[in-house]
């Protein structure tokens, strides 16, 4: 059985998604519209064909006011503006929706399979640079990861069926490496660490540098698939 709350938002996520179906050309218009304008952050790359982060806030802006929305404008840099728009509505909740409407730099764009900021519809999806960062929502906090080539292959353009077998290499790598590592007088001295922390500190393991070797290892292995995860939807 189903409690009122989990039927009354089931109600809620047919209504959104209602909306969205009914007025999906608008959408798909907006959205390729905003990944049309080159809001490239100035910060990486300066030129001002690229850096046109205001007309891409212009075009949030007149959105917002069209719909409703009180808005304002904070120049908070030059020709990087940020806009705020709210809808008035009761005091007792309150929702906070916040992205940046900047993109990475796009490289050489004679590389690209299609032009970085046209905005093409193909087989169901809007091509764009935008598309990747929270422009238009998705994966973001990366600058410019370039794909994994090797040679003159491009593993992004050339399928990524070989990202599969590249990450099935990596991986069993990553085994091998920490199987020996477990065996190792160090990954030993882990186990007995946290099997018998009193026993370790006895035997002279210093708790804090395992700790933080761990802590090392963890985040270099999961950083380096996730940036190699991210690379498959670069371009």
């Amino acid at each position: 059985m189903t409690s009122c709350k989990e039927r009354k938002d089931d109600r809620h996520n047919r209504k959104v998604w209602a909306h969205i179906d009914e007025n999906k050309n608008s959408f798909v218009d907006l959205t390729r519209e905003l990944v049309q304008i080159p809001s490239v952050n100035p910060k990486f790359h300066t030129d001002e064909k690229l850096n046109r982060e205001s007309d891409a806030q212009n075009l949030v802006q007149s959105t917002l006011e069209d719909a409703g929305f009180d808005t304002d404008r904070w120049e908070v840099f030059p020709s990087c503006p940020n806009v705020i728009g709210e809808w008035q509505g009761a005091d007792d909740k309150s929702l906070i929706l916040c992205g940046h409407i900047d993109v990475v730099p796009v490289g050489d764009e004679s590389a690209w399979n299609r032009a970085p900021f046209g905005g093409q519809i193909e087989n169901g999806c809007i091509w764009a640079a935008g598309q990747l960062t929270w422009l238009t929502g998705g994966s973001a906090g990366f600058v410019w990861i370039p794909p994994l080539s090797f040679h003159d292959y491009k593993f992004a353009r050339n399928g990524k069926l070989a990202y599969y077998y590249v990450t099935l290499i990596l991986l069993i790598l990553t085994v091998i490496a920490l199987i020996r590592w477990v065996k190792s007088p160090f990954g030993r001295g882990i186990l007995v660490l946290r099997d018998n922390p009193d026993y370790a500190v006895a035997r002279g393991i210093n708790q804090a540098a395992v700790r933080v070797a761990i802590l090392v290892v963890s985040a270099i292995s999961e950083g380096g698939f996730y940036c190699l995860y991210v690379t498959t939807r670069t371009v």
